[in-house]
């Protein structure tokens, strides 16, 4: 039963994460939006880990590793998320690209990593992409190039982060991980800010209210 909780919250908590995103962006340009989000996020769990004290047994290579997989989990992903959005693609759509994240993975993790790929899951694979292609192509009324690359950028790094971390981080202690990781995408989302054009926040409730749900909610997972 709380295995099947967890599962409905993760689903509930993470999808809506674009619903707020595009809620957001009229108020605020997304690569400022995306900097506050992590610098808060890594600040409260910055704390948490001083409260917490986790005992740590890393090397410097683990804390690379765990810094490269936050890179692409969560600052590469974001930045194709925010920007897809922004430049003008849906959040069902944007969401519905971003679901092909599995199944990338298992390619990538295959190539890359020798992991077992079942016939049936190359099945699965081939039918997921050719629907994915049609539902988004066939509600597309122009195609919108630009945004169709930013989702694709943001579901490259999700899936190579994922297996990035799975592969190196396995054993990272989850608080200080997130920690790490969301310094990593902070960092990541400083140097890509002074490329983006025109950068402005409104502070009005429906900003801070939906910078909240974001922070709270998809930065923990």
């Amino acid at each position: 039963m709380k295995s099947l909780v967890a599962s409905f919250l993760f689903v509930f908590l993470y999808g809506s994460g674009f619903v707020a995103t595009q809620y957001s962006l009229p108020f605020v340009d997304p690569v400022s939006f995306l900097v506050l989000r992590f610098a808060i996020t890594a600040s409260i769990l910055g704390i948490v880990c001083l409260i917490v004290k986790p005992k740590l047994n890393v090397t410097r290579s683990d804390l690379i590793h765990t810094f490269i997989a936050g890179m692409l989990i969560l600052g590469l992903f974001s930045l194709g998320v925010f920007l897809a959005i922004d430049y003008g693609l849906s959040a069902s759509t944007t969401a519905l690209i971003i679901s092909f994240q599995p199944l990338l993975a298992s390619v990538i993790a295959q190539i890359f990593f020798k992991a077992k790929v079942s016939a049936a899951q190359w099945v699965g694979l081939i039918i997921g992409l050719l629907g994915v292609l049609l539902i988004v192509f066939w509600g597309l009324k122009t195609p919108n190039v630009v945004g169709l690359f930013m989702a694709g950028l943001g579901l490259l790094g999700v899936a190579c982060g994922s297996v990035y971390q799975k592969q190196y981080c396995a054993n990272m202690h989850l608080v200080f991980g997130g920690f790490l990781q969301s310094c990593a995408a902070c960092l990541l989302c400083l140097l890509i800010w002074p490329l983006y054009g025109t950068h402005f926040v409104i502070w009005i409730p429906e900003f801070i209210t939906s910078r909240r749900k974001t922070t709270h909610f998809r930065g923990w997972i």
